[in-house]
């Protein structure tokens, strides 16, 4: 028994509609399908290939490794499951197809030789035989990456689905096992993209879409697109989603959603938003650019992303571009080796979080966004002019630097200020000490009219105070008169 992906009702594994939705189940995300004797190593093919042996096997058929016997080339024959060969249906699409693949002629695409159905209605497709190896096992192999050896092998896969989409074709089927390199000598590595198998080509033809109608599934869950999940109508962007689920991968070594079931990988593309690389491995360096070409990738609303697989190129280039020479600097340490970011060992990635020796470069490191607050103190300041840090540092330590080391300037500028201006004064030895006078010592002011006399006298009331100079000069008492309101002067005339 199985789920359908659609009401979460068990069917029987061999039944293809739900019955209790009605909607088309895909085998390939249920239970393998049972497996078919393998006779065909040894026999010849529609009278035209002759089988030597099994090269692997996958949810729509086996790979052989066969001889075109007419031209005597070693070729590749993709042989279709006899239970899926059963359906009406599927015999359609597989022509339809089939007819679609043979219509690429991109350097990155598969070549399709022929394709046909044996007399014992054995569907089959003869594509080019190439020895390379899968872009799965490559990742398993060599990471980390370059970010310029990841923005030429994204860069040739976009290509080749950019020939398709404006063909017409969706590949809808898009990961890395899909996805073959090969040992070139004139661009290094070569990618090609294969299996069509399940693509669909957009034909106006009302019999044709039929085939592709809402609610048939197909796809491998870790690589849908949500709306491909839903089962509706796809266009050149559930392969962008895809192929954004395949550059995160080269990123952080992982896929976006994990889970037990394929249900529950599905279930994480429909509702739940991916952790951007940079937070999910926040000390291996991945650059902002190609974090941000990943994430516009991975927008679950399919108007939000790009709009064709050219553009998506176009700006993974770009950022690849913005890098310079750190292009050529694989990202972090690889899986499982790379210290803690805040290790002052590691030097591999180029982010705040480094060496002294990295740091000191001619332009400033940017800070990252992922990396967490300072938990310890920082460093006591001893000078005016505040050091380096070594290590990652917050905007709230960094401005506390920034305002001890203003206050300690204008503390020394406040000093130097006070000292010169000192400078033309006479030593402090020449300089008298100042006094404080009592007041009763200073000068009185004369008052008005009247001179004190030097000895205390009989003063007459009636005597005019302005003849001094007789008073002073003759000392006898002075009797007073009845009416002396005048007083002569002594040398005027009797």
């Amino acid at each position: 028994m199985r789920l359908c992906p659609n009401c979460h009702a068990e069917i029987h594994r061999d039944d293809s509609r739900c019955p209790t939705c009605k909607a088309d189940i895909p085998l390939m995300l249920s239970e393998p399908p049972p497996a078919m004797p393998d006779e065909l190593p040894g026999s010849t093919l529609a009278g035209k290939f002759e089988v030597i042996d099994l090269l692997g096997e996958g949810a729509m058929g086996r790979i052989y490794r066969a001889r075109q016997i007419a031209l005597d080339k070693t070729v590749a024959i993709k042989v279709l499951h006899r239970h899926l060969a059963a359906d009406p249906k599927v015999v359609k699409r597989f022509h339809r197809e089939a007819r679609a693949a043979s219509r690429l002629s991109h350097p990155n695409s598969l070549q399709v030789i022929d394709f046909g159905e044996a007399d014992d209605g054995t569907l089959f497709i003869a594509m080019e035989y190439l020895q390379g190896i899968d872009l799965q096992k490559l990742m398993d192999r060599d990471f980390p990456f370059t970010p310029s050896r990841i923005a030429h092998l994204m860069g040739q896969i976009l290509d080749a689905l950019e020939e398709a989409h404006l063909a017409g074709i969706v590949h809808r089927d898009l990961k890395p096992d899909n996805v073959l390199v090969l040992e070139s000598r004139e661009i290094g590595e070569r990618v090609k993209v294969c299996d069509f198998g399940i693509a669909k080509i957009a034909e106006s033809d009302e019999g044709m879409s039929a085939l592709t109608m809402s609610g048939f599934v197909c796809g491998t869950p870790e690589y849908m697109a949500p709306e491909q999940a839903r089962g509706e109508e796809l266009d050149a962007r559930a392969d962008v989603y895809a192929a954004g689920v395949i550059l995160y991968q080269f990123l952080t070594g992982e896929r976006p959603f994990t889970a037990d079931t394929a249900i529950g990988v599905i279930s994480k593309h429909l509702a739940e938003a991916p952790v951007p690389p940079r937070v999910r491995k926040p000390g291996w360096g991945i650059p902002r650019g190609l974090d941000a070409v990943a994430m516009k990738a991975l927008v679950k609303d399919r108007d939000q992303r790009y709009a064709t697989a050219s553009a998506m190129a176009s700006a993974l280039k770009e950022a690849v571009s913005e890098l310079g020479e750190t292009a050529d600097v694989p990202i972090g340490e690889g899986r499982g080796k790379l210290p803690d970011h805040h290790d002052p060992s590691f030097t591999n990635a180029p982010t705040l979080a480094a060496t002294p020796a990295a740091i000191s470069s001619s332009a400033p490191p940017t800070r990252s966004e992922t990396l967490p607050e300072r938990t310890t103190a920082p460093t006591p300041i001893a000078t005016s002019i505040p050091p380096r840090h070594s290590g990652a540092m917050t905007i709230r330590a960094r401005n506390k630097i920034m305002v001890a080391g203003v206050l300690s300037a204008l503390a020394i500028a406040a000093i130097v200020y006070m000292l010169t201006s000192n400078a033309g004064a006479p030593p402090p030895a020449t300089v008298a000490p100042m006094r404080i006078l009592d007041p009763s010592s200073l000068p009185q002011p004369p008052a008005p009219h009247f001179v004190a006399p030097p000895a205390p006298l009989a003063v007459d009331a009636g005597i005019d105070a302005s003849a001094p100079a007789r008073a002073s000069a003759k000392r006898a008492p002075i009797r007073p008169r009845p009416n002396a309101t005048k007083i002569a002067p002594a040398n005027s005339a009797q």
